[in-house]
């Protein structure tokens, strides 16, 4: 026979299963619609009314959260996860934290594709710092006309001063997001863990991207000694939200518009309606990157003998202008300086018309590779082989191996950029001349010169 305490419990249990509501800020949502139950100290609080009749165990809502059991016998749902039916759509505010200048933000396309896959219906900031070179464009100049991000927080880079990490705190505090998307190259454990800190008391719940294990030394692919790319780094983080597909076209999709194209015809309106060019840049970050003039001069007047109608476009930031025209005064064919007039957008549509890219590891030419246009590029060997190569095949790269490679120097004095200076500039001409050589000013001068085209020294 059932005693009071037995009776009194089997009515407490039919009124609370005739309560099954879940109460939110504004709404008030009847189970089994999908909504969200439990808490969170962004979308608004959500409690579900206890029920002992539910087993202890960790088990799914309607919604796909997981619900789990509290000290307090209450259910509450636990942080948000992308991996869990539903969850990535119930994030409001994300915040994707991505370092550097134009070439960084370049290589990491794919995953800003990714995150804007996975958060569909958030607002995306990027969290990155000021840019170093006053000439130099903004990311969000670069991602914000995609639809990639809707806004940046930015701050000094490598900054230890209080009052700027205060003010920085404060604005991502103030803006509340769900969810960090930590986009960064290879870094100790000790910054991780640093970083991982900032941004819980930032008020950050989820973070994505962020392994605290000690990361495993990459190693080179023993049949081409290349050595991982930082697109395959920064997409390896990112995996719990799913593939990136670097190898997809469609993942390096700037989205240019049709006003952008409209201002890249304007742009190269002197050259002659479709006049073919080569486009060549200067610019790079790092004075070991820097060919020299000297080299790029006797490198340009080379290709400019065997294509001598042949224009020349050069682009960069605006305090290249005056190096740029010196470099390419001897060139025989029109030429057309756009440093500094055109956005990194602008220029990509530009790019997208060059017969060829000639230039540094830089924003320039990850710029050119990411709309598919080939590229020849001399580089340092300040990073390993194949970690800043740009994406895609069919470029012609110059890459000198010597005993300090991967030093990571910003500036080489020891060595006097032993490694990109003994680099010959007839090597460079001849790959550009072989490149062009297939192009249709090669084939149209292949037939002026009855079958015959002069690609050698």
């Amino acid at each position: 026979m059932a005693g009071p305490a037995s009776s009194c419990r089997n009515a407490m249990q039919r009124r609370l299963q005739t309560r099954s509501t879940v109460f939110s800020r504004n709404r008030i949502w009847p189970t089994g619609c999908g909504a969200p139950v439990g808490r969170s100290s962004r979308i608004g609080r959500r409690r579900a009314w206890p029920n002992p009749t539910s087993p202890p165990s960790s088990t799914r809502s309607g919604s796909g959260a997981v619900i789990r059991k509290h000290r307090h016998d209450r259910r509450i749902a636990g942080p948000l996860r992308p991996y869990e039916r539903g969850a990535t759509a119930m994030a409001r505010r994300v915040l994707i934290y991505r370092q550097g200048s134009l070439g960084d933000t370049l290589v990491a396309l794919p995953c800003f594709h990714l995150i804007e896959k996975a958060f569909p219906r958030a607002e995306r900031r990027l969290l990155t710092n000021i840019p170093i070179n006053g000439f130099v464009a903004p990311a969000e100049a670069l991602l914000k006309p995609g639809g990639f991000i809707h806004g940046t927080i930015e701050y000094p880079i490598e900054t230890r001063d209080p009052k700027a990490l205060w003010s920085l705190w404060a604005s991502i505090r103030a803006w509340r997001p769900d969810v960090l998307v930590y986009l960064v190259d290879q870094r100790r454990r000790s910054q991780v863990l640093r970083d991982a800190a900032f941004f819980r008391l930032c008020g950050i719940r989820r973070l994505i991207g962020v392994h605290l294990r000690t990361p495993s030394t990459p190693q080179s692919n023993p049949a081409t000694g290349l050595w991982p790319s930082i697109t395959e780094h920064l997409a390896d983080g990112l995996r719990e939200l799913g593939d990136a597909r670097i190898g997809d076209e469609t993942s390096w999709s700037l989205r240019l518009l049709d006003s952008e194209h409209q201002t890249a015809a304007r742009a190269l309106a002197p050259l002659g309606t479709d006049h073919p060019f080569v486009a060549f840049s200067i610019g790079t970050k790092w004075q070991p990157n820097d060919y020299g003039d000297g080299n790029w001069s006797a490198a340009l007047a080379e290709i400019g003998r065997r294509f001598h109608s042949l224009g020349l476009v050069m682009i960069g930031a605006g305090n290249e202008v005056e190096r740029s025209d010196a470099i390419a005064a001897h060139w025989p064919g029109p030429t057309v300086n756009l440093c500094g007039r055109l956005s990194p957008r602008e220029s990509a549509a530009v790019l997208q018309r060059s017969q060829l890219f000639l230039g540094h590891d830089s924003g320039p030419m990850h710029l050119a590779a990411s709309v598919g246009t080939r590229c020849v590029a001399v580089f340092s060997s300040r990073n390993l082989p194949g970690v800043w190569f740009p994406r895609g095949n069919g470029h012609r790269i110059f890459y000198r191996q010597i005993a300090c490679a991967g030093c990571g120097l910003r500036v080489c004095v020891e060595q006097a950029k032993r490694c990109i200076s003994s680099i010959p500039h007839g090597d460079v001409a001849e790959a550009a001349v072989g490149i062009l050589s297939q192009t249709r000013i090669g084939l149209d001068l292949k037939r002026e010169n009855h079958g015959q085209l002069d690609v050698g020294a």
